[in-house]
């Protein structure tokens, strides 16, 4: 398939019109013609009813999709192209294999007779490459221009493509760890997987490059740390690996975050903020900064009882949080 000729062509059609006529073109080719417009075929291969299946096909017929000829079988004008196609290559091979050797073999005269010189590099043409035969030097290396200047190279010859890719890649010194990185490594905190320092390193040095500093990633990462401690994730597989907390560069929600108020047993506290604080520690993944109240899925916690119903927060080791609030008192 020439996917860009297939995404120009389909641009107009909706996803489910795209999956009918891509099911429709795979139905064709699999048979090497058109196919039959039966209610039974175009149901088990769009895998809905017939009512569906009826109208996706009058609507990939009425936008020139698919034709339907009088004999109610539908087909495709690429379809049929390339299947007429694919049959002119089968028999021009077939009849190169008839022949056997003996084409090669008055190829391999031809040739000779010739001088060697193929007829895509006739000895009169002045364009005439090295491989060919020629006597002309060849352009010097380096001499890139970024204009279409007539008689010079548009694009250098010097490096490949893949060498330019891999130059734009952001890689790190070979050698050492980049400045911060080894401190990073030690604060992160632990997985249940080993540190992955390669792609880590990576995307540290990626991260820089955008302008972020190490002293933030470093600051951010313990701050993550400490968060992951407090909910005792760390160890675990819920801890995000290094690479993927870079790469999303997570350092700025623990950096950026303004300060939360400390709970103060004495001071009254609304039903409407214990709501607020209860959103707000499922949001951030369990990070529950107002102390003393342990989180409200430790069974110590203070938060009230009603509040812990509402958000569907069992009440572990039976424990009441009415009682933790009149001992506390």
């Amino acid at each position: 398939m020439d996917f860009r000729a297939w995404n120009t062509g389909t641009v107009e059609l909706t996803l489910e019109q795209e999956a009918a006529h891509l099911r429709l073109c795979h139905a064709m080719y699999d048979v090497g013609g058109p196919v039959p417009s039966s209610a039974r075929f175009l149901m088990s291969i769009f895998r809905c009813g017939n009512a569906k299946a009826a109208g996706l096909v009058r609507q990939l017929v009425k936008a020139g999709k698919i034709q339907r000829s009088s004999d109610g079988m539908l087909s495709n004008r690429r379809v049929t192209a390339e299947l007429s196609n694919r049959e002119r290559l089968s028999d021009t091979r077939r009849q190169a294999g008839e022949r056997g050797g003996r084409a090669r073999q008055t190829e391999r005269e031809t040739k000779s007779s010739e001088g060697r010189v193929t007829p895509e590099c006739p000895l009169s043409d002045p364009r005439v490459t090295p491989e060919c035969g020629s006597i002309d030097p060849r352009l010097a290396l380096g001499n890139s221009l970024k204009t279409n200047e007539k008689g010079k190279p548009n694009a250098s010859t010097s490096r490949s493509r893949g060498e330019e890719i891999r130059e734009d890649t952001p890689t790190a010194p070979k050698g050492a760890d980049p400045e911060g990185f080894t401190e990073f490594k030690a604060v992160y905190p632990k997985r249940n997987t080993a540190f992955p320092a390669t792609q880590a390193r990576k995307r540290w040095v990626e991260a820089c490059r955008k302008g972020a500093t190490p002293a933030e990633i470093i600051a951010g990462a313990k701050a993550y740390a400490a968060e992951q401690t407090r909910i005792g994730k760390v160890g675990t597989e819920y801890v995000q690996t290094a690479d993927v907390w870079l790469n999303r560069q997570r350092w700025p929600d623990y950096l950026d975050a303004e300060p939360l108020p400390q709970l103060k047993l004495s001071a009254p506290v609304t039903d409407e903020t214990w709501r607020e604080r209860m959103r707000s520690w499922r949001a951030r993944g369990g990070y529950w900064p107002w102390r003393p109240c342990p989180p409200p899925d430790d069974p110590r916690t203070t938060v009230p009882n009603h509040i812990l119903d509402e958000f569907e927060i069992p009440i572990r080791a039976g424990v009441r949080s009415d009682a933790l609030m009149e001992a506390a008192e």
